[in-house]
């Protein structure tokens, strides 16, 4: 168990008789992994962050924590844990820095590490404007370097891209790829946004209904992935239209001259290539068209 900073057995939690939020929810989360906890909205994401972070009690003891039942360590653990759940608590009115003042009041921390954790998250020239002037991007780093400043070798993020715009998603993305490899931060990540957890998880689970149904690697999650869909650029489609659909039944055509068919496998891209051009259909384009997207769509339906 001590190789896994998180893990949970069975753990289910109801917030009344009709409600069951989670059923039997297993979690391992790998020492120095960023992982991924995905679900659409509803499926138990929060409920779980809030039961990990100790919001909401748990009577079952089957939360692991560095490798011991959480509710033994609360509330010394928090030391040990940066947890951003929900929308971040700032004073507008005040500096970043004097926001982060305050936190190391609360947590009777040096302020000598407030320099460091704004430079960590890039806001050190910003660190003496009043917040209500930041970007909700700005808000969000500065709500994740809160969590820094304990020196925590886990975070819980709950949701921290949503709602930002594509560059605040690229900064939050890339700096929590820097606290993972630099500082060997474990990251626990919960979100719906399926192509920013792509593009910066090593393990992911995936919840629906409150049941996991998926656990493990990008890797694995790809190798389990089954169907491959292609998107082909032709000319002329209307002319070659009643013959491919023959040949492929699942055709669909997305405009004018491009068109989308379902496959087995990648394995079987070659033969549509060479059924195209057997038939004098021209290839102007050919994608593939996979990824978590279609992982995760074919897990939760």
């Amino acid at each position: 168990m001590t190789d896994f900073v998180i893990k949970t057995e069975n753990l289910s939690f109801s917030y009344s008789k009709k409600k069951q939020a989670l059923k039997n929810v297993n979690i391992n989360v790998p020492k120095g992994s960023i992982y991924g906890f995905l679900g659409p909205n509803g499926a138990g994401k929060s409920t779980t962050m809030q039961l990990l972070t100790g919001i909401l009690p748990n009577k079952e003891n089957n939360i692991f924590v560095f490798g011991d039942v959480l509710s033994n360590q609360i509330p010394s653990i928090f030391s040990k844990i940066g947890a951003l759940v929900e929308s971040p608590s700032l004073y507008l009115h005040l500096s970043a820095t004097d926001n982060l003042r305050c936190i190391t009041q609360l947590k009777e921390i040096s302020e000598t590490k407030i320099p460091e954790v704004l430079e960590l998250v890039g806001l050190s020239k910003n660190a003496n404007e009043k917040v209500k002037q930041f970007s909700l991007g700005m808000k969000q780093r500065l709500a994740i370097a809160m969590t820094l400043l304990g020196e925590p070798e886990l975070l819980l993020l709950d949701e921290p891209v949503n709602g930002l715009d594509p560059t605040g998603m690229s900064d939050v993305r890339e700096l929590l790829i820097k606290l993972n490899k630099q500082k060997g931060i474990t990251v626990f990540i919960s979100s719906h946004l399926l192509s920013e957890i792509e593009k910066m998880c090593t393990h992911i689970g995936i919840i629906n209904q409150g049941e996991i149904r998926f656990e493990g690697t990008m890797d694995a999650l790809s190798k389990r992935g089954g169907q491959c869909n292609i998107l082909i650029e032709t000319s002329h489609l209307k002319k070659h239209i009643e013959l491919l659909k023959q040949a492929y039944s699942s055709l669909k055509t997305e405009s004018e001259n491009i068109f989308k068919i379902s496959l087995k496998s990648k394995e079987d891209i070659p033969e549509v290539s060479k059924f195209m051009i057997q038939n004098n259909i021209p290839i102007y384009q050919l994608k593939i068209e996979e990824g978590l997207e279609e992982w995760f769509l074919s897990l939760t339906k």
